[in-house]
């Protein structure tokens, strides 16, 4: 005669593989859809031909207030600004910033520098 302990185990793993497929039928229920890129080439192309204005869309007041400060540097061209990207892709940032004194660009990942990065290329 079976323990009452195996047909315990037995009937929670038929609960829980219950469970399992009920979520898998469900899900197949719920149409997703699918959603656009928009990093890529096209956002490169669309900011580095220059002959639109640079708009940036800031994600808080404090960015907004650092970047359209009246005395600070006019970032004139860019690719990337707070975007989100896929892990593993391949990603080229550029920005070309004007002002007086000149200004200097810093990338960062993480609160590092990207230079430290060995695959990082800077070009002035």
């Amino acid at each position: 005669m079976p323990s009452p302990w195996f047909n315990q185990c037995k009937i929670k793993a038929f609960a829980l593989l219950w469970l399992l497929l009920s979520l898998l039928l469900l899900s197949d229920l719920c149409p997703v859809q699918g959603q656009r890129s928009t990093g890529g080439r096209n956002v490169l192309r669309r900011n580095y031909t220059g002959k639109k204005p640079v708009v940036i869309q800031h994600r808080s007041q404090d960015a907004v207030n650092y970047y359209d400060h009246e005395n600070g540097a006019k970032i004139i061209k860019s690719s990337h600004f707070e975007l989100d990207y896929t892990l593993g892709r391949k990603i080229t940032f550029f920005c070309m910033a004007q002002g007086n004194p000149r200004p200097t660009i810093t990338w960062f990942k993480d609160g590092a520098e990207l230079y430290q990065h060995r695959f990082f290329q800077c070009a002035l």
